[in-house]
C-alpha cells in the first residue's frame, strides 16, 4: 500500500504516514474489500500457453484501482495475492503511474 498511496492524486489508498503496520493492513484490507464489491471488471489469463497458473485481476468501477492474485491450478490449488494495479492510463510506465 506505501507504493501506491503516493502514486494516486485523489487519495483513494489513504494516507500511510503515521500508521503503525497493523493499521496499515487493516486499511488495506477495508481497501481490497471496496474493489471487490464494486467490481465491475474483471481478468482472467495465464502468462503463458504452458503455465500453471492464472493471473485473476479485478478493478473497481469508479476509476479502475484494483488487485491481483495468482492461482496455482496443479499440484494443490493456491491462490495467492500479488498486489494491488493502479487504473490503466495513457504512458503509465513513463509516468511512473501517478495520477
Amino acid at each position: 500500500m506505501q507504493k501506491h498511496a503516493p502514486r494516486s492524486s485523489d487519495n483513494f489508498w489513504g494516507q500511510q504516514n503515521g500508521l503503525t503496520e497493523k493499521q496499515r493492513n487493516e486499511q488495506s484490507l477495508k481497501i481490497l474489500n471496496r474493489i471487490l464489491e464494486q467490481c465491475i471488471w474483471i481478468n482472467i489469463h495465464t502468462l503463458n500457453p504452458k503455465s500453471v497458473q492464472i493471473i485473476l485481476e479485478v478493478r473497481e468501477g469508479m476509476k479502475g484501482y484494483g488487485g491481483r492474485w495468482a492461482v496455482t491450478i496443479s499440484p494443490g490449488e493456491i491462490c495467492e495475492f500479488r498486489g494491488l494495479v493502479e487504473p490503466h492510463i495513457e504512458e503509465g510506465h513513463a509516468k511512473k503511474w501517478k495520477h
